[in-house]
């Protein structure tokens, strides 16, 4: 996520240079008119730092989140990048080129700093489909209509090759319902041969089309000894002349994006034996493969299905696995809080399996739900299925969605005023000519998300993932006094709900943003809890129940 921080960063850069602005940058610096030639130097050497930054950071996998040592230099590289944001100067400079001698000194670097090992990369994110599949196949619940749907498009209709895709966000089961079907004895025998191949965001085409090919004959004797060394060309030859004669079923697990699809479709028979590709994918732009008629988008589990997947978790030794009165409160609590979502049902239901059903353990456990969710091994799925959307977006983008976690649960966002905001923030690039607006572009930002699986309609996504990446990235909420991280930290700031503030908030001279949502609050209130803040950029009081600017 570091490389949002410092897109932000070189945006800000940028529009310094060379401006009337880099004047107002010097004199924060305490420089001399003669010395503004070097502090635009400076400023200029600043930005190459943050974009070889930038580019390394987009080039590093996801495996490096579990590296301790790269983690660390993460977060002070997210430090200066904040800092940044409030004086540019030689001090900074130098803590740069510190950070970029210590991350040399401990020799940190991830898979020869930037090249991504695709195979290891595929077989981990494989490893969270396959736990997910192991974790809920057994108690599918809620999905029996989709399940029959995708069979018969599986075995009836149409003799042409067709394509079917199953859509939705991270954790609402679009693996296991497909497997499901896949490994029922009726598409079994109508079928000629198979191959289900994780696509994940870093295919590598060899590794891509080998695992089609070698599944795909493992029930041949003909399987050419050569497949492991053969090229490209030779493989797109082999696996089209093969699948020429055969009815076969073929699944893209995972698909991100339609550049695999640009390889596979040359290469998948169109002969009309009645063929099927199945494509399960958080992406819209990806579902819109298949034909409208051909599309299935998943939605989150009801409520009482929602409990039933719960208490067959939880309570799996109980007799009828009821929920014990003793506990039941919190139990529904917790059910809401999972909003539907299967994944998250599974795994918070089986970890509270191994507590007893005393009420005073299950009240902690709800209110510690957001720190589990980010920090307890046994729900590693759980955060890693929620996490792999957010972490794929474009540096830009990902602020934009982490700003929505400014606003409370259940908070239907509107569509101008968000963008409004994320244009203040400077989250929007200027692209092309003056006749694409800012707010084109932020709109085409929101699409993205919403595209992505990220946003339902204009609801937030809301089991703790974008709540836990607010907090790493600096954007706090206020609720009640409990601050989601220390106040001084904060560059962004909500108050969802908050008892009487006597004093200035603390830290409140490094904050950009202030969103108010409290409505009982007087002019008295704002203006002390805002008393300090120096950098205030977005300033936000349409919920406030005041008639004037407490300024």
């Amino acid at each position: 996520m570091a490389e949002a921080v410092v897109s932000v960063v070189l945006q800000k850069i940028a529009a310094s240079l060379g401006r009337e602005a880099l004047k107002a940058i010097g004199s924060r610096l305490g420089k001399e008119a003669s010395d503004l030639l070097e502090a635009d130097n400076n400023m200029r050497q600043i930005e190459i730092e943050f974009r070889v930054m930038k580019a390394f950071l987009m080039q590093v996998p996801m495996c490096s989140s579990h590296n301790l040592a790269f983690d660390a230099w993460l977060d002070e590289v997210k430090k200066v990048s904040h800092d940044a944001e409030d004086v540019i100067d030689e001090q900074i400079e130098v803590r740069l080129s510190k950070l970029t001698s210590l991350r040399d000194r401990y020799g940190i670097a991830i898979m020869g700093e930037g090249e991504v090992n695709y195979q290891f990369q595929n077989s981990q994110l494989q490893h969270v489909l396959d736990t997910t599949c192991l974790n809920i196949e057994d108690n599918i619940v809620g999905i029996e209509l989709e399940t029959a749907w995708l069979v018969k498009q599986l075995i009836h209709g149409q003799e042409e090759r067709t394509i079917v895709s199953v859509r939705g966000m991270g954790g609402l089961g679009k693996t296991t319902l497909v497997r499901q079907v896949y490994k029922k004895d009726e598409v079994k025998q109508h079928f000629n041969c198979f191959a289900w191949i994780a696509v994940s965001q870093s295919y590598n085409n060899g590794h891509l089309l080998r695992g089609i090919l070698k599944q795909l004959q493992q029930k041949q004797k003909d399987i050419p000894q050569k497949v492991d060394t053969m090229d490209l060309a030779s493989l797109l030859e082999k696996l089209a002349n093969f699948l020429q004669d055969n009815r076969y079923l073929i699944v893209l697990d995972d698909m991100w994006s339609r550049d695999a699809w640009v390889l596979l479709d040359p290469a998948l028979s169109r002969s009309k034996k009645g063929s099927r590709i199945i494509i399960t994918t958080r992406n819209e732009d990806v579902a819109s493969l298949a034909d409208d008629e051909h599309c299935m988008q998943l939605k989150t589990l009801g409520k009482k299905e929602a409990w039933d997947l719960f208490c067959s978790k939880a309570f799996p030794r109980l007799e009828g696995k009821t929920c014990p009165q003793s506990v039941a409160y919190w139990a529904e609590k917790i059910v809401d809080k999972c909003e539907g979502l299967p994944l998250a049902i599974v795994a918070i239901g089986s970890l509270l399996s191994r507590k007893k059903p005393y009420e005073n353990e299950w009240n902690s456990f709800y209110h510690q739900l957001v720190w589990q969710i980010g920090n307890n091994p046994d729900l590693n799925a759980v955060r890693n299925a929620l996490d792999l959307s957010i972490n794929y977006l474009p540096g830009n983008v990902k602020n934009c969605f982490l700003y929505c976690g400014l606003f409370p649960e259940d908070h239907q966002i509107r569509g101008e005023e968000i963008i409004r905001l994320w244009i203040t923030e400077d989250f929007i690039e200027e692209r092309g000519p003056t006749s694409i607006t800012m707010e084109e572009v932020g709109a085409e930002y929101l699409n993205e998300i919403a595209q992505r699986s990220l946003l339902q309609v204009v609801q937030r996504d809301a089991y703790g993932s974008c709540k836990q990446k607010c907090t790493s990235e600096k954007f706090s909420v206020l609720d009640n006094s409990r601050v989601t991280m220390h106040s001084r930290e904060a560059r962004r700031l909500s108050v969802l709900k908050s008892d009487s503030i006597t004093d200035a908030l603390e830290g409140g001279e490094k904050i950009r943003s202030f969103i108010l949502f409290e409505y009982g609050v007087s002019s008295s209130w704002v203006q002390t809890a805002t008393g300090n803040f120096k950098l205030l950029r977005v300033l936000s009081l349409r919920f406030a129940e005041i008639t004037k600017l407490p300024f």
